[in-house]
């Protein structure tokens, strides 16, 4: 049965994994943060499930293991949130390229981006890692729910 030291890395390669087919998306500059990103995405986004639902019973599974509302639910908000994080990265970038090379000024849009692209991959990676969560447990005898286990 799946547990920490699994979720953990797994989530961890999946976040990364969806970051890794997105990357084209991201100003070479910035891809690597993006990355980091993911990575901790996916770690958190793996564990999340058992973090809110803990595993102190078989029957541990409900809504936030269900594949409706944990997994679609969960695809959709971070959809929503990265493209959110990636057009304020982009806003950040238009801004800085305009600045003189070298202010203040400048480098804070840089760092705003640097921020924003992070939080894009956090996101990406944390549903990818939720995901990574659900397959699991969806391969063991309990299985997990549609909807939720009260229904």
């Amino acid at each position: 049965m799946p547990n920490r030291q699994t979720h953990l890395p797994v989530g961890t390669t999946f976040g990364v994994g969806a970051a890794l087919l997105q990357l084209l998306r991201t100003p070479a500059a910035y891809r690597a943060i993006e990355l980091i990103g993911a990575a901790l995405g996916g770690a958190c986004g793996g564990m999340a499930p058992d973090l809110f639902e803990p595993a102190l019973s078989p029957a541990h599974r409900s809504v936030l293991h269900s594949i409706v509302v944990g997994g679609a639910g969960t695809m959709g908000l971070v959809a929503h949130v990265q493209g959110r994080c990636r057009e304020m990265a982009a806003e950040c970038v238009s801004r800085a390229e305009v600045l003189p090379i070298g202010t203040e000024v400048r480098r804070a849009e840089e760092h705003s981006a640097m921020l924003w692209y992070f939080l894009a991959g956090f996101a990406l990676g944390f549903a990818a890692g939720y995901g990574s969560h659900l397959l699991l447990d969806a391969a063991t005898p309990a299985s997990i729910p549609l909807i939720t286990s009260g229904f």
